[in-house]
């Protein structure tokens, strides 16, 4: 059945931000092009199958589709772009659908088998195009000098350990291969694996909640991969185990120190050397001033945006407190193609300020439009340098904005005053890299409380951020309108299907675990239950993880069935 190798091996290139084709001045992925094949494959089972509509109907596959809408819509407010969303539309509406497929097919164990090995091969596949992208597209010659020139020992090991990034998403499909090849064993040694699966969900959960990167499930995946085949290479599981563990270990340390520096010493995920070396912050004048701004690439990852994601240079104002309370409408846009070392020259002019000198300027990057799954904006180092003085003249008073008080962009209240600190402007910052988008929405909407007495103008400015920036006017576009409607409704949904889907994640879990069918169904609970929420709560990947862990699931179903069934023969 060589469909099921061909599914297995397209299965890991159903990623968000892999690689994609400009076709017809918009973007397509490669794995769009088997949407349509998948979908169809779904359906044609639906038919043969009749009980395939009543299977649909479970409460395992109803909870995945909510979970897969919830999602789509999450990801159209990240976008806010039609095309984008139609097109992840299809992606979760295609997962759907073979996720449901395979669970109503319940193929016999060679399909199950070619299912897996092709399984591996694609996300062999993804690990291998995904390095190979990010050491060719950026030159080994000048990632090396990169790393030579680092001024720590630290910040050295973390750009070493950051080429291991470039693998992106890949990595989540290479520790899922490495599942997949503990099911494709299971078959003779499932007793021998129960506690590594345990094992392997704790440490999961562990490398997420600690690392925060992707890069840990690459290392995870590799020495999970590396135990199963050692075993069924020389049928000793513990060197194997020991290869998994000091797997497990490498990675634990190599990108704990790559995100605790990161965090700790910038919050804003800014690396902590350039912040330390390049202050962004400067004196403010009551009079107009010409500034040059030096903006570089510091890294060693180019800027490519294509053109979609302009990259612009925004002048902040911050207070005597360093609190962030007045932003100014000026930005600049910066080329959209900056290679590593570049130097990006522009002179601008600063406006007058009132509240100069209390207040200080500060340069920042901002993305525009830029969706939480892009990982071009994670991996980005920049430094900003900027010199010049006042301009001749006073200045005409109508050079000078108005107060900080005044116009839309009002400063905090009293009593939410605290709020403004380091918590906010991480927050803040976050949101304009793009990556809780969501998450911070919420997390900001309930520290700073703005229906006690900051009102609607507060949570219509910090949705017109998300939506792209304020106008002068202070007035919003439809597409701003409707991002409230819709976060402001999803953040009520996700409230009521949590108190739906609570209950039935509990009697779901209780059902597997007490299940004769295989120790695998109590692990997989475990690894999908310490997991999932997390994951979904980030905007991770969940959705195509665990589609993948319960496509393997659903093979491992079959073969028991089958074997069931041979053996009852």
């Amino acid at each position: 059945m060589p469909w099921a190798f061909l599914i297995g091996a397209a299965f890991p290139f159903l990623d968000p931000a892999g690689w994609h084709l400009r076709v017809g001045g918009l973007e397509w992925k490669p794995i769009e092009v088997g949407l349509g094949l998948w979908l169809m494959y779904g359906l044609s089972v639906g038919i043969r199958n009749p009980g395939a509509v009543r299977r649909l109907r479970d409460p395992v596959t109803l909870l995945w589709g909510l979970s897969l809408l919830i999602l789509l819509v999450v990801n159209s407010v990240g976008a806010v772009d039609p095309g984008a969303a139609l097109r992840m539309g299809l992606r979760w509406v295609a997962a759907w659908a073979l996720f449901a497929s395979l669970r109503v097919v319940r193929p016999g164990p060679e399909a199950a088998r070619r299912f897996l090995d092709g399984f591996i091969a694609g996300s062999l596949m993804t690990l291998l195009l995904g390095l190979a992208e990010g050491i060719g597209e950026d030159r080994v010659d000048p990632w090396l000098a990169w790393f030579r020139t680092a001024p720590t020992e630290v910040e050295g090991f973390r750009r070493w350990a950051s080429i291991f990034e470039h693998a992106n998403v890949a990595g989540v499909w290479w520790a899922l291969a490495g599942l997949a090849c503990g099911f494709r064993l299971h078959g003779t040694s499932l007793r021998t694996h129960r506690w590594i699966f345990g094992g392997l969900a704790v440490a999961f959960t562990a490398g997420v909640l600690l690392t925060y990167s992707r890069g840990a499930a690459l290392i995870l995946g590799t020495g999970w991969a590396l135990l199963t085949l050692w075993e069924r290479r020389w049928g000793r599981p513990k060197y194997g185990l020991a290869l998994a563990v000091t797997g497990i270990g490498v990675g634990t340390v190599l990108f704990c120190t790559d995100s605790v520096f990161r965090e700790r010493w910038w919050p804003s995920g800014r690396p902590w050397v350039a912040a330390r070396l390049m202050p962004t912050e400067f004196p403010t004048s009551p009079y107009p001033t010409r500034q040059k701004v030096v903006v570089y690439n510091a890294g060693a990852l180019r800027w490519s945006w294509g053109g979609r994601h302009p990259v612009q240079l925004a002048y902040h104002l911050v207070d005597e407190h360093g609190r962030l309370y007045c932003l100014d409408v000026r930005r600049y846009p910066l080329p959209h193609d900056v290679e590593p070392g570049v130097h990006q020259v522009l002179e601008v002019t600063v406006p007058a300020v009132a509240c100069a000198p209390r207040c200080r300027g500060r340069w920042d990057l901002v993305w525009e439009r830029v969706t939480w799954f892009d990982p071009t904006v994670q991996q980005i180092m920049f430094g900003i340098r900027a010199t010049g003085g006042r301009l001749p003249g006073r200045g005409a008073a109508s050079d000078r904005p108005p107060e900080c008080r005044s116009g839309i962009y009002l400063p905090p209240p009293p009593h939410v005053t605290a709020v403004h600190q380091a918590g906010r402007v991480l927050q803040r910052q976050r949101v304009e890299l793009g990556r809780w988008r969501l998450y911070a929405l919420a997390w900001d909407l309930w520290r700073q409380r703005p229906w006690v007495g900051w009102g609607l103008d507060a949570f219509r400015l910090r949705l017109a951020e998300m939506a792209g920036g304020v106008w002068p006017t202070g007035t919003v576009t439809s597409n701003q309108m409707f991002l409230e409607v819709l976060v402001g409704g999803g953040i009520v949904g996700l409230g009521l299907l949590a108190l739906w889907a609570i209950p039935l994640i509990i009697r779901l879990g209780r059902r597997l675990w007490a299940s004769d069918e295989g120790v695998v169904y109590r692990w997989m609970a475990l690894l999908i239950g310490s997991t999932g929420l997390w994951d979904f709560m980030m905007g991770f990947y969940v959705v195509l993880g665990l589609g993948a862990i319960s496509a393997a699931w659903g093979m491992e179903v079959g073969q028991v069935g089958s074997r069931r069934q041979a053996d009852e023969g």
